[in-house]
Parts: C-alpha cells; sequence; structure tokens
C-alpha cells in the first residue's frame, strides 16, 4: 500500500512537470544561392540580419526559430527577378497575421507592420512565436538591398553598395567601401570605418559616424548626432538633440530644434551653417578657409575659437547678452548696443552670427 502510493506521487508529479514543461521549440535552417545579378533586395519580417563579405555569388542562410516544427517547415525564401536584378523574401503562411518575437533589445514590442502587402501584428508578448534570423555573403562590388520589418542589421568588411532599412532595430555598419544608406524607424544607427558617402537617418535615435572618408548626411527626428574623423562635407540633423561634430574637413551644416551644438577640431570647407532652436553653440578649429558662415540659436551662447587668420565680413546681433571680437586687426566697425559689425582680415567671406539671448564671442590670431 505504501508502494502503491509512493508510485502514485511519483506519477502525478512527472505528470505535473509534463504539462507545465512548454513544448521544444522548432528549427530549421534554408539556404539559397543567387548568382548572376549586380543587385539584390532581401525582404524580412523579424529577426537578425548579418551581413558578410565573400565569395562571387549572394549566399542567403536563414535559421527558422517557431514554437511549431509546421510553422518552421513553412517558412519560405522566395525568388523574384526583373531587369536584372533578383528579390528575396521571407514568406510567411498567409493565415499569419500575429507573431510573438523574442529579442532582447525591446522591452516592450507591440506594432503593427506592413509586410508584402498586408499588415502582421509583432508583439513581445502573444502571437505565433517565430523569428527568422539572417546571414547574407554579399560579393564585392554589388548592391544590397535589406529591408527588415523588426530586428537589427550588422554589416562587417563590405565592398559594396548598402540600402538598410528597419523598422524597428538598431544599424550597425564597420569597414566599409562603397555608398550607404542606412534608415531606421526607431533605433539607433552606428558607422564606423566607411569609406563612400553615408546617407544615415532614423525617426528617433541616436547617430554615430566614425571614420568616413565622404560626405555624410544624418538627421534623426529625435536623438544625438556625432560626428568624428568625417572627410568630405557633412550634414547633421536632429529634430530634437545635441549635435557633435570632432575632428572632421570639410563644409558642414548642423541644425537641431533643441539642444546644443559643439564642433572640435574642425578644418572647415568654405559654408558653415549652424542653427539651434535652444542651445549653445561652440566651434573651434581652423576656419580660415570659411567664405559663408551663418550660426543662429534661439536661446544660448556662441563661441567661435579660429586657429588660423579668417577673411569675413562680420556681423553679430544677441537679444541679451555681449558681443567680443579679439582677433589683430579689424576694420569698418559699426559698434552698438545689441550689434557689431567689421571687416576682419580681407573680408573675403561673409558670416552672420545671431542669439536671441546669450553672448556672442569670436577669436583668431
Amino acid at each position: 500500500m505504501k508502494t502503491t502510493s509512493i508510485f502514485t506521487l511519483w506519477a502525478a508529479l512527472l505528470l505535473a512537470v509534463g504539462l507545465a514543461t512548454p513544448a521544444l521549440a522548432a528549427e530549421r535552417t534554408v539556404e539559397l544561392r543567387v548568382a548572376d545579378v549586380n543587385t539584390l533586395q532581401v525582404r524580412n519580417l523579424a529577426g537578425s540580419v548579418r551581413l558578410v563579405p565573400g565569395g562571387n555569388e549572394f549566399v542567403i542562410r536563414a535559421r527558422i526559430h517557431a514554437d511549431r516544427q509546421d510553422l518552421a517547415d513553412a517558412i519560405e525564401l522566395r525568388r523574384s527577378d526583373s531587369r536584372g536584378r533578383a528579390e528575396v523574401v521571407v514568406a510567411i503562411p498567409d493565415n499569419l497575421s500575429r507573431v510573438r518575437y523574442d529579442g532582447e533589445e525591446f522591452r516592450r514590442l507591440d506594432v503593427s507592420v506592413d509586410y508584402l502587402g498586408r499588415r502582421v501584428r509583432v508583439s513581445g508578448a502573444t502571437g505565433e512565436r517565430l523569428r527568422v534570423d539572417l546571414e547574407i555573403t554579399v560579393p564585392a562590388g554589388r548592391t544590397l538591398e535589406m529591408r527588415q520589418g523588426i530586428g537589427g542589421i550588422e554589416a562587417d568588411g563590405l565592398d559594396a553598395d548598402l540600402a538598410l532599412e528597419s523598422r524597428y532595430g538598431r544599424l550597425r555598419v564597420n569597414d566599409g567601401t562603397g555608398s550607404l544608406a542606412a534608415t531606421t524607424a526607431s533605433g539607433s544607427v552606428a558607422v564606423t570605418r566607411f569609406r563612400g558617402d553615408v546617407n544615415a537617418q532614423a525617426g528617433s535615435g541616436s547617430l554615430t559616424l566614425d571614420g568616413v572618408l565622404g560626405g555624410v548626411h544624418a538627421k534623426t527626428g529625435s536623438g544625438a548626432v556625432n560626428l568624428r574623423a568625417i572627410d568630405g562635407d557633412q550634414r547633421a540633423e536632429s529634430g530634437s538633440g545635441a549635435i557633435r561634430v570632432e575632428d572632421s574637413a570639410g563644409s558642414l551644416t548642423a541644425r537641431t530644434g533643441s539642444g546644443s551644438v559643439r564642433i572640435e577640431g574642425l578644418t572647415s570647407g568654405p559654408e558653415l551653417n549652424i542653427s539651434t532652436g535652444s542651445g549653445s553653440v561652440t566651434v573651434s578649429g581652423n576656419l580660415g578657409p570659411v567664405r559663408q558662415l551663418s550660426v543662429r540659436t534661439g536661446s544660448g551662447s556662441v563661441r567661435l575659437d579660429s586657429s588660423t587668420e579668417l577673411s569675413l565680413d562680420l556681423h553679430l546681433s544677441t537679444g541679451s547678452g555681449s558681443l567680443r571680437v579679439d582677433v589683430p586687426t579689424i576694420s569698418n566697425v559699426e559698434s552698438g548696443r545689441r550689434s557689431f559689425r567689421g571687416t576682419v582680415g580681407a573680408g573675403a567671406g561673409q558670416a552672420r552670427i545671431a542669439t536671441g539671448s546669450g553672448s556672442v564671442r569670436v577669436t583668431a590670431p
């Protein structure tokens, strides 16, 4: 009787554990090779994407994760071709309308994604658990267009033209050559050591570009913009966030709706345009080549410190604050309580500096 009771108890415990333990997740790997095309476009609903160099053809390796084997088996890499271009989509079942996405990069996720002509709800809590992680081998000299619904994209060591897009996810590009367009609706963008023009945009998120040999356009709706060691003309924009530029060369436009602008070690091109709705502006470096300079802030101080001689027709104004110009020689001076005008050097260029509230200081040897 005692033995029977013990056996019955163990059986009940094992049954309870079995019922409490979730079914093992299903995994499946699919590979597709795409040869004889210069341009490949890839679309994926949710997962991570890693781009690597190599070979003479595109190779797409998809690792599919799902709760059910039949769902994993239903995922396909579907290819179509048109005019020398190939498109590969990660095809999901037609009846799949809600997907649960497991990703550490999102603490809360509940969004509707337009994918292949229909809306799919992606959540971190409910729906069919599914993610497709891609590794794509990109041959040198080709073009890849990657469109991702949910999840990050990383590229390392590529010699290719890239157009990367994620609705929700971080974008990272390292040691690349070619041209780069990196866009995310929500997430950060980081580019390090890239030879070629870069266009980086985020609806909400920070932008960091370091070591770019080429022109740069960095724009975010909300977030900081950080540029360092850029050799080319630069345009940095933020709806709300600070802008910082270090050790760069070229003409520069920096605009933010709210936030400070700090530029250090600049070897300026002929144009320097800075504006902020509210925030201080600090610029230092070789400003001698500047021929068109405009600095405006609604509220904040402005300081320009050139390491070389200036040649500018200078106009300064402030609604409330001091005006100071420290240069060896200046001519044609007109000075008032809230404005200052003078010719620095030969006056080869034009400079307009204005603040609604704050001091203005210009220094040069």
